[in-house]
């Protein structure tokens, strides 16, 4: 008998360290389980060598319906220590390998597809803790090719970006090592995780050293790499003083600790998180950024981001308490925004623009402001009541503040802006040679110099209201600069500017008052009072010294001279050019228009001139031209009028006393008194014949 229980114990021993035995026992565990879950549980294999090392093939465990839940091919285990006696198991090395995990929650249901599991390990009596438990110690855990679903049946599918109700991730692997577990301490140890996301997501690599306890929640050494993203960061951390409590008011309570440098940012990445912005796909560089504080008050600290060729932003920016947005309050540092009009028209926006675009196109003539550059700009105060200011240049010219902007918001729901409070009155608005004709793309304009003091209200067109008082050093027109030019009054409002401007420049003295209505067919309404006018020098006539001064009251309509209608009187006219004299009291010009029939009438003291019929303003005079060098061949030349776009008029000039006039043509003609000449055109005729 004796005998007998040796060879049985021999065999036992024997037959525990063969694979075929070790499976058939893990096999009786899993048809245990399977009888218990009542789902399918299996293990293909089992080899445990000498207790130093363990490979279990094959396990496969069945969800709720008897779908996959758990495979993995192989989990393997380095043995570095045991004791059954002390109740303890060091693993140096498991890995896990080619294994899928299915986590679902199907059409219908309102719990996962592992309930059952739960149920079943789901107890109502209390733990007893006096049992010593057993203790697995593991120093690595490696995931080699790893399969994870999770799937909410019952969510919406998202269209664009990361699905976080329809995950896949795929080839997932890494390493966990260099656990520790102090008091109420973790720390553990990532090395190169990496996986795919069926929706295009790739990480490339997560390796960072983790500490977690109650009162913080630390990475150091961070490398986070992405599809087309790098983010290094010397440390993360939350801080939770008061024990992990914080965590209920997340935003407000939790403290952010990180230094984030030499990182980059891809837009795509970012956008499989913001969908909002799906499409993009340039890269932002982090090149420093301090981060302090909770979400609500967090302290971006010497940070300088850039993007593409010359986008730069550089400051110390804080993001104030949100939870009441009406009330937060703003501090932020512009130390430097630099961007180009060449990285303006590369950045790509496509989410925001229509018919496919991925850029914009700045008109041509801002290509001169190539480098636009904001420094010493601040940001103070809330979102209802705020200040800003900066010096902003470019190839079109600089743009400075002398005390900021305020913008308060009022009851009636606009913003309305003055220079800070305790200093209302300043140099709002500083301008340095703003190039007015790239900008507006309007040749006659040219640079512009000088300060604005403005107050208003509202930014849309329907409720902009703005007072503007000032000086301009220089404005160009029509290749002259004009100096010394005061705004004492100035208004914008609903597209109408009304105004009372004085101009002191060594070639002209003058005063505007009046309006000018932008809307539809523009409509203009001011009295220019002209003092003293070297018109030679304003590069309006003649090319020596002359010297003209008037008062010119304009009650015009019409965006063009085929459009244009109403009065233009000119009173106390006096001229002055070498030994010409001239003066005259009185001079009107009357346009009306009609469907049928445009008429102009122009009084002077000298001639009378009544012109009727359907012609073309800016094509009339090659005509009058032509026909009056049949008449006085020595004094017009002929004009090239096959093409003209006039079709009919009728022409009456009353020669009252004209002499005086021609002392600018010619100091030898004369014309008698009271002459009147008579004309009609037409088109199919092609003459002007003289009456």
């Amino acid at each position: 008998m004796a005998e007998l229980i040796i060879i049985v114990v021999f065999f036992l021993a024997f037959a525990i360290r063969t694979s075929w035995f070790q499976t058939w026992a893990a096999q009786q565990v899993a048809s245990y389980l399977s009888e218990e879950w009542g789902t399918d549980v299996s293990i293909e294999k089992v080899d445990i060598v000498f207790f130093d090392q363990v490979d279990i093939e094959g396990i496969y465990v069945a969800d709720k319906l008897n779908d996959t839940l758990l495979y993995s091919s192989l989990v393997h285990a380095d043995i570095a220590d045991w004791s059954l006696s002390e109740s303890f198991v060091t693993v140096e090395r498991a890995e896990l390998t080619d294994a899928f995990c299915y986590i679902r929650k199907y059409k219908g249901d309102t719990t996962f597809n592992f309930q059952h599991i739960i149920d079943y390990f789901a107890s109502d009596e209390p733990e007893d803790t006096s049992k010593s438990s057993f203790e697995v110690n593991v120093n690595t855990i490696a995931l080699n090719n790893i399969n994870f679903i999770y799937q909410d049946q019952n969510a919406e599918p998202v269209k664009y970006g990361m699905d976080f109700s329809n995950l896949h991730f795929q080839n997932l692997s890494g390493e966990f090592s260099q656990f520790g577990l102090m008091g109420d301490s973790i720390s553990v140890k990532i090395s190169g995780l990496q996986l795919k996301e069926h929706s295009g997501f790739t990480l490339a690599e997560l390796s960072t050293d983790i500490l977690y306890c109650p009162e913080l929640a630390s990475l150091k050494n961070l490398k986070l790499a992405f599809n087309n993203s790098l983010l290094l960061a010397d440390y993360f951390e939350l801080q939770t003083p008061k024990g992990g409590v914080e965590f209920s008011n997340f935003v407000s309570e939790v403290r952010f600790n990180a230094h984030i440098s030499n990182s980059r940012v891809s837009l795509a990445d970012v956008a499989y998180f913001v969908p909002d912005i799906w499409g993009m796909d340039d890269i932002v560089r982090l090149e420093n950024v301090e981060i302090k504080g909770p979400v609500y008050g967090m302290r971006l600290n010497n940070t300088r981001i850039s993007l593409l060729k010359n986008t730069l932003i550089a400051g110390n920016f804080q993001i104030p308490d949100l939870a009441d947005f009406n009330s937060a309050f703003f501090s932020e540092q512009i130390d430097t925004f630099r961007t180009s009009v060449s990285d303006i028209e590369a950045l790509n926006l496509s989410p925001f623009l229509e018919d496919g675009e991925k850029h914009i196109e700045l008109p041509s003539s801002y290509e001169r402001a190539h480098i636009v550059l904001l420094t010493d700009g601040h940001f103070d105060g809330g979102i209802e009541d705020f200040v800003v200011d900066g010096d902003l240049r470019s190839g079109l010219g600089n743009l400075h503040s002398q005390n900021g902007i305020r913008f308060h918001k009022m009851e009636d729901g606009l913003y309305y802006y003055d220079g800070p409070e305790g200093n209302p009155h300043g140099q709002d608005l500083i301008v340095e040679n703003v190039n007015l004709r790239a900008i507006s793309g309007n040749p006659a304009l040219g640079e512009i110099s000088g300060y604005l003091d403005i107050s208003g209200r509202g930014f849309s067109e329907k409720d902009l209201n703005i007072d503007f008082t000032g000086n301009l050093s220089k404005i160009g027109l029509d290749g002259y600069n004009y100096h010394g030019i005061k705004v004492k009054k100035g208004n914008f409002t609903d597209n109408v500017f009304t105004g009372v401007i004085d101009i002191e420049d060594d070639n002209l003295a003058l005063n505007y008052d009046g309006k000018v209505d932008l809307k539809g067919s523009m409509y203009f309404d001011f009295t220019v009072k002209i003092d003293s006018a070297h018109l030679a020098d304003l590069n309006f006539y003649g090319d020596t010294t002359n010297r003209f001064e008037s008062t010119v009251k304009v009650k015009v309509r019409g965006t063009s001279m085929e459009t244009i209608s109403g009065d233009v009187t000119i009173t106390d006219l006096k001229f002055k050019e070498r030994n010409i004299d001239f003066e005259m009291d009185t001079m009107a010009l009357y346009i009306s228009r009609s469907k049928l029939s445009d008429t102009i009438h122009l009084y002077s003291p000298y001639l009378t001139i009544d012109l009727s019929g359907k012609f073309d303003f800016t094509d009339i005079y090659p005509v009058l031209q032509t026909q009056l060098s049949y008449v006085v061949d020595n004094l017009v030349p002929p004009k090239e009028v096959a093409k003209t776009k006039n079709k009919y008029f009728d022409l009456d000039i009353k020669l009252t006393n004209v002499n005086p006039l021609l002392q600018f043509v010619d100091d030898q003609m004369y014309i008698s008194e009271d002459s009147r000449i008579q004309a009609y055109y037409n088109v199919q005729q092609n003459v002007l014949p003289w009456m």
